[in-house]
């Protein structure tokens, strides 16, 4: 007899990270995956993934979604907005996930989360991120949390933002320091790695990062190189680029710059060059590598 295959739920499923997951996950297997707000699930369609509308915040939602899930693949909560309603999806939507999961009897979940993340965190985005995974630890739930570095893929708010502004500026605005670090960590990579982990059955928290440490300066030239676009570096002051985020998070519903993003080019949280190869049994992508994606592009 025939059994019925396992459903994976998946939420944040139309994000950065999400929209390279789905169709993956949905070539092995049955796919659930959670659209929050106003998106038209039409233009969403993947012919092996279903889609409910509801939110994290929404009990009954959460329970329509879950209902005969055995894994959960948990991406909401990497922030792309300041606003506090943000927070709030991250801390108390994935509090209600935890519960609700529990009650569904969910066997295996896989959260996404960033390499910083901590009670006290200098910033709001990773405290938050903090009190989301506590309530995944005590949800009684075997659970695999991978925290992460900056990502970058076609699609992010890294390198996209920088050929964005070097397309209309003659100069590469910088808002941070040339000298503060980064270890970008290719989507694919990050993609790959959710999926082995899915499989897995550890549990625990695991940070990686891409293999190299550059200061935002070479990591920007390398952008700009790889593109074939010219204008120097201009380093403007944290309290204008602030300030400007401020403004444009108040007066746009899809902002070119946020206060998460701010804060997220001041974090300069980093781990080990050879974590993801010797949690995955594989080395991710240099940053080089994986600008020939962008390159192609323009």
């Amino acid at each position: 007899m025939e059994t019925t295959p396992e459903i994976t739920l998946v939420t944040g499923g139309t994000g950065f990270v999400g929209k390279r997951l789905l169709p993956i996950l949905a070539d092995s297997g049955r796919v659930r995956c959670l659209v929050e707000g106003k998106t038209s699930i039409s233009q969403l369609r993947h012919g092996h993934v279903e889609y409910v509308h509801g939110s994290l915040l929404d009990r009954d939602a959460l329970g329509r979604a879950l209902r005969g899930c055995g894994r959960v693949v948990h991406l909401e909560g990497i922030p792309q907005e300041s606003r506090r309603v943000v927070f709030r999806r991250i801390d108390a939507g994935t509090r209600l996930l935890a519960e609700e999961m529990k009650n569904a009897g969910v066997r295996r979940l896989v959260m996404l989360s960033l390499v910083g993340a901590a009670p006290d965190a200098p910033f709001p985005f990773l405290r938050a991120q903090a009190r989301a995974e506590s309530h995944i630890l005590g949800s009684g739930v075997p659970a695999a949390i991978l925290r992460t570095t900056i990502l970058y893929g076609r699609g992010d708010n890294f390198v996209e933002r920088i050929l964005d502004w070097s397309r209309f500026l003659p100069f590469i605005p910088i808002p941070v320091s040339g000298t503060r670090r980064l270890q970008p960590l290719h989507a694919a990579d990050l993609a790959f790695a959710l999926l082995q982990m899915l499989d897995e059955d550890e549990t625990g928290v695991w940070e990686v990062g891409g293999p190299e440490i550059l200061t935002v300066d070479e990591a920007v030239a390398m952008v700009a190189r790889a593109s074939d676009r010219h204008g120097s570096l201009v380093h403007l002051p944290r309290p204008l680029i602030r300030a400007s985020a401020v403004v444009l998070e108040a007066f746009s519903r899809r902002p070119p710059l946020t206060l998460a993003q701010v804060d997220a080019f001041q974090a300069n949280h980093l781990c080990p060059r050879d974590s993801f190869e010797k949690r995955f049994g594989r080395p991710a992508r240099t940053f080089e590598e994986g600008l020939r994606d962008f390159r192609i592009r323009s």
